[in-house]
């Protein structure tokens, strides 16, 4: 998917152009060549940007929190660790200024390319709000339109090149053809960002299910959470969604739990499907099948939680999110830092095995 998207809409981008070539009734030409070459660098440009991945998110409180507004101190502060990420946010945007300047702005107009990269440089900022593993930094704006001025540098010392060997009629023929070439810069520009956020929608759409899919079943809710619980007699199915935003459902997993008319419980832990992936914690839920027992007490070194549970199928979610480095304690029951305990209603221990339950 991540090569599909960007490559649809280069098609579109190309197919476009090419039209417009064919509208003129006229040849290919060098000034045509240079801008198709620029369309494909756009092209490779939108996809090292941002389509490192397809894994999008409405979720967009969640990326504005680790937005970082602050500019060049951190950059400053991880220089060491980060030197080639830096010279990539650099570099990406050299062949940008340079075009810029060999196709649509006057050389000595570095104000204008610098306006031009700042713009653009931000337009690709505030679509990573979009995405789950990237996130918006103004030093990223800053270090791209550092990318724009150096490429637009390299223009005029190649210009100046040419000019002292007598051949800047090259450069000079590609800019002098009239092609309206910042209108098809804008509107190439406008169709690849039209349709990424359009490419943005359609994936998390068909990533996603209607909040009608919860509509005649039991349900159990934690936000940002919605769970199923369905019991025929032979198994307990629990379906796990995340609830995004514009009332649309994250499908996260699907299990079944035999029940044999014998009680039993198995733990489940869930993370945000739109969280950064180095994110540490998660929610814990308990399922199982109930026969005796009338209170549930999970205990998380020593933070205590205690809730009366149904007769039958029941899923109940532990209140507060929980640290990764609990989860081989949890999955092992160790009960010197984890424990599920069951009383029945006169205050005695009632036994519930543990069986664990494979996600589908």
């Amino acid at each position: 998917m991540k090569y599909i998207i960007p490559i649809i809409l280069g098609l579109l981008v190309i197919l476009k152009y090419v039209r417009y070539i064919q509208k003129k009734k006229r040849k290919l030409n060098l000034n045509d060549i240079t801008i198709l070459a620029f369309l494909v660098y756009l092209i490779i440009f939108i996809k090292i940007t941002l389509f490192q991945d397809t894994e999008f998110t409405l979720n967009l409180t969640d990326t504005l929190k680790q937005a970082n507004f602050i500019p060049v101190v951190y950059t400053l502060n991880t220089i060491q660790d980060n030197l080639i990420s830096i010279l990539k946010t650099i570099i990406i945007t050299i062949p940008f200024g340079f075009l810029l300047f060999l196709l649509f702005i006057d050389q000595k107009n570095y104000s204008k390319l610098i306006k031009i990269g700042f713009m653009i440089s931000f337009i690709v900022e505030l679509l990573q709000l979009f995405k789950i593993n990237q996130y918006l930094n103004i030093d990223d704006i800053l270090l791209n339109t550092l990318g724009f001025i150096i490429g637009g540098s390299i223009y005029c010392l190649m210009f100046k090149v040419l000019v002292l060997s007598k051949k800047q009629q090259i450069l000079e023929k590609i800019r002098n053809m009239n092609l309206n070439s910042m209108r098809i810069f804008y509107h190439s520009t406008a169709t690849l960002i039209i349709g990424y956020i359009v490419s943005i929608l359609v994936v998390l759409h068909l990533g996603t299910l209607p909040l009608s899919t919860l509509e005649g079943k039991t349900t159990v809710a934690f936000d940002p959470y919605q769970l199923t619980v369905e019991e025929d007699g032979l198994a307990i199915t629990i379906s796990g969604y995340y609830k995004a935003n514009f009332s649309r459902l994250k499908p996260l997993f699907l299990c079944k739990l035999s029940l044999n008319q014998e009680p039993m419980y198995d733990i489940y832990t869930l993370n945000e499907p739109y969280s950064p992936q180095d994110r540490k914690d998660f929610s814990l839920l308990i399922v199982g099948w109930n026969e005796n027992a009338a209170v549930m007490t999970i205990n998380i070194n020593n933070n205590q939680y205690t809730t009366d549970i149904p007769k039958g199928a029941f899923a109940i979610p532990f209140p507060e999110v929980i640290d990764h480095e609990f989860l081989p304690y949890i999955y092992a029951n160790d009960d010197s830092k984890f424990s599920v305990t069951f009383y029945d209603e006169f205050n005695n221990k009632v036994t519930i095995p543990f069986i664990r339950s494979p996600l589908k």
